[in-house]
Parts: structure tokens; C-alpha cells; sequence
């Protein structure tokens, strides 16, 4: 049995027991069926390194691995060029990062967090937080969630999910959508598989969510999201033009895994630039009414990783 098929299967064993933790050390990587589409220029901006073991390349081809890892030159970079490639078939951006000892490479921009927009320079031990109280911040976080710290509790994070995703169905006047047995194993085992894949589609470009629906004899799954977070954090809500909005209600305190699921959803619907706002499109398409969610802790506790099935039943 291989590695994968023996993670699959400890997830597959455990995907209905509440509380279920399940961890894993791989990032997220390109493949060979990597294809450079362009690169794009960006501001300048400071990010918050949320996988420290998240691979780096050498160039924005991402065909070539540094071999050092991400978490090697502190917790903050500065983010200031992107390049945009398919992963098989599947749309993903790579942001170019400096850091404080002027060291750079490329590394995909779902392991980075951003902080301030006014925050354009950094080095390893920079506080991006300060007293700047234009900006939500670390010691904003620690006054609000008064002590408490995020721990993966599968249960939790679905009814945070469910609760966030149906209260902004509802605000459009959208159906509720109702959480399925079926769909939560599918979408157990593609959160595992995808952070060692992040593609949506197997090698002979089926969608992959499809095909682990069929196996256990599904056959309503319309479509699939993917995503992560950094947890311990305060989440934000972004204006159109990726700035931070302070004032809005979108703010979220993850120091639970309630939490976590709720700001999975609101980055799904307010924070999907980068992938065309289609994760948007899918949370709230009137006609899915079934849902299946899967989720675990990566890189110590530091990262939520989610997996969302989407279909019509």
C-alpha cells in the first residue's frame, strides 16, 4: 500500500467520528504537468509564511525546487511578482518573495497570508503588527480570543462551515444547502489528497471528486473547492482591490475550529480573485443543494486545510 493510499485510508477509517485530527507534513507542489501561462505584476506587500514547510522555486516556470523551505528565512516575506500557471488543467498563481536577508524564490501563494498593504518591507524578525492601529493584528488576536487556541476538531468545523455558507445562501436568497454523509468521506479524502495534488483533475483530466464519488457509488457531485488557512489569526475580509477593509464584519477571530470553518467560507465568497471568483460561484449556485465538507490540521496545528463537495441530490 502506498503512502497516500495509507493516509486515504486512515481518513476514510475515521471521517465520521467528531473531534478527528489528522495531520500531514506534505506540502502542496507542482507537478510535471506544470505549463507557465504568464506573470504579472504586483504590489509590494507583506505576508505572513503559513506553511514552514512549503517547497520553494528557483524561477516563475516552477519546474525547479530550491530544495530549502519557506520557513527557513522567518515568519514574514514580501511578496512583489507573480506568475501564473496551470497545475494538470487546473489555474494556480506563484508570488515572487523577498526577505529580510535578500533571499528570493517562488512559492505558491496559498502559503502566504497578507497582513498590511501598507507594510512593504521585511525581514525575519520584522513585527508587521507594531502599533499600527490602522490594521487588525497579533495583539489583537490575543485580546479577543482571551487565551484560547485553535485545535482541529472535525465536527466543530463543519457546523462553522455549514452556519457561515447557509446564513450567506440566505442573505441572497438561496436555498440552504444540507450536509451529506456521502459527500463529507469524498470531501475527507480529496483535503488529503489535495495537499499532496492541489489539481482538481486526474491525470486523464476527469475531476478527481467525481471519481471518488463513483467508487462508493455517488453520482450527484457537481463540483469541488479547495483551500487553507493560517489559524491563530484573525482573518480579514478584503475590498475589491485586495486591501483590508477594517471596518468590515468579515473579521474573524480562528481560535477554534468553528472558526476556521466559517473563515474557509467567507475567503470562498470574498477573497476569490485568483481563482476567477469561481469558488464564489460554487458556494452560492441555487442550484446545489447537498454539501460534503473534509478538513485537518497541517504543519503543527498552524494550518486548517479544507476539501468542499458541492452537488445536487
Amino acid at each position: 500500500m502506498s503512502k497516500i493510499t495509507k493516509l486515504i485510508a486512515i481518513v476514510a477509517a475515521t471521517a465520521g467520528v467528531a473531534g478527528v485530527m489528522v495531520t500531514t507534513s506534505n506540502p502542496v507542489s507542482a507537478s510535471a504537468a506544470t505549463k507557465f501561462r504568464y506573470y504579472k505584476n504586483i504590489k509590494d506587500r507583506t505576508y505572513k509564511v503559513t506553511n514552514k514547510k512549503a517547497v520553494i522555486y528557483s524561477n516563475g516556470k516552477i519546474k525547479h525546487k530550491t530544495g530549502a523551505k519557506l520557513g527557513a528565512y522567518g515568519k514574514y516575506v514580501t511578496g512583489y511578482y507573480s506568475s501564473h500557471v496551470t497545475v494538470n488543467g487546473h489555474k494556480r498563481v506563484y508570488y515572487k518573495f523577498r526577505t529580510g536577508s535578500n533571499h528570493t524564490g517562488w512559492v505558491w501563494s496559498g502559503y502566504l497570508k497578507k497582513t498590511s498593504k501598507n507594510a512593504l518591507s521585511t525581514t525575519s524578525t520584522y513585527n508587521p503588527y507594531g502599533n499600527d492601529n490602522s490594521n487588525w493584528g497579533q495583539s489583537d488576536f490575543d485580546r479577543l480570543s482571551k487565551g484560547k487556541r485553535f485545535t482541529m476538531n472535525l465536527s466543530q468545523y463543519r457546523q462553522g462551515f455549514l452556519d457561515t455558507v447557509n446564513a450567506e445562501r440566505a442573505k441572497r436568497g438561496i436555498a440552504t444547502l444540507k450536509e451529506d454523509a456521502g459527500l463529507n468521506s469524498v470531501a475527507m479524502k480529496r483535503d488529503l489528497e489535495s495537499n499532496i495534488d492541489g489539481s482538481h483533475y486526474t491525470s486523464d483530466g476527469q475531476l478527481a471528486a467525481k471519481v471518488e464519488a463513483k467508487a462508493i457509488g455517488i453520482n450527484y457531485v457537481k463540483t469541488e473547492a479547495i483551500g487553507m488557512d493560517g489559524v491563530n489569526m484573525i482573518s480579514h475580509g478584503l475590498n475589491e482591490d485586495d486591501s483590508i477593509d477594517n471596518s468590515t464584519k468579515l473579521n474573524t477571530v480562528i481560535d477554534s475550529a468553528y472558526n476556521a470553518g466559517k473563515a474557509r467560507v467567507l475567503a470562498y465568497i470574498y477573497d476569490d480573485a485568483d481563482s476567477d471568483y469561481g469558488h464564489r460561484d460554487s458556494m452560492l449556485n441555487p442550484s446545489y443543494n447537498v454539501v460534503g465538507i473534509g478538513a485537518h490540521s497541517i504543519s503543527d496545528n498552524t494550518v486548517a486545510s479544507n476539501a468542499t463537495i458541492l452537488g445536487t441530490k
